[in-house]
């Protein structure tokens, strides 16, 4: 009867034992799963930052005076939008406006004087926007960027640049 005794409290106690770990695991799995308010998921925007060797196909043209093409390769560069920063913006007069458009906005600097700031969407893709005389557009696939900005300048003249790189 003692060795019966035993195996029945021995029995008792490994399944308060194996009720104790299933309740510590799922709080445990609980706790991981919550987030608090403000805390920001990964930040897709992230395997876009860095140095980018870009290719530049410039038109650039005046009324009455001249028109030509330019192609340049340079060291361009994405990073995080920061508005504090006191780059030469183009000016983007259209946005951003919201706070998630702000927590999603990159600047791209693909001349050696131009930096716009861009929406970038979870799909990869930069809004397309723009000022008074220029639009830009653009996509990321992989570790490259297609990047356009078109109609910079006046009614007197103006340039466009189309730019496509590869993250160095």
């Amino acid at each position: 009867m003692p060795l019966t005794n035993f195996f029945l409290k021995f029995n008792v106690y490994m399944n308060m034992k194996s009720q104790n770990l299933i309740i510590l695991i799922s709080l445990f799995v609980f706790l991981i799963s919550c987030r608090k308010d403000g805390q920001k998921k990964n930040d897709f925007r992230a395997n876009y930052i860095g140095e980018y060797e870009l290719y530049v196909h410039s038109h650039h043209w005046q009324y009455n005076a001249y028109d030509y093409w330019t192609e340049d390769t340079i060291v361009g560069e994405v990073f995080i939008y920061d508005s504090t920063q006191s780059y030469s913006y183009l000016q983007n007069t259209f946005y951003p406006f919201t706070e998630e458009e702000i927590s999603n906005a990159l600047t791209i600097r693909f001349t050696e004087f131009y930096h716009s700031y861009c929406y970038l969407q979870e799909d990869d893709t930069i809004r397309s926007a723009g000022g008074y005389h220029y639009s830009h557009s653009g996509y990321f696939t992989g570790d490259s960027l297609y990047f356009n900005v078109v109609g910079l300048g006046g009614l007197g003249g103006g340039s466009d640049y189309y730019t496509r790189g590869k993250k160095l």
